[in-house]
């Protein structure tokens, strides 16, 4: 993934056990913790170049 990238689709569970979708929050700022960063890339292990 590169910066510019379109991020896939993040499905989760709110602090109250709400279903929630990274598509909710389109358009706005957003950081995502560490749980979602490792369904994106599969590890947080940096490779080398």
């Amino acid at each position: 993934m590169n910066i510019g990238d379109k991020v896939p689709e993040i499905l989760g569970k709110d602090e109250q056990g709400r279903d929630i979708r990274l598509s909710d929050y389109r358009g706005r700022k957003l950081v995502l913790g560490q749980e979602a960063c490792q369904r994106l890339y599969g590890s947080l292990t940096p490779t080398a170049a």
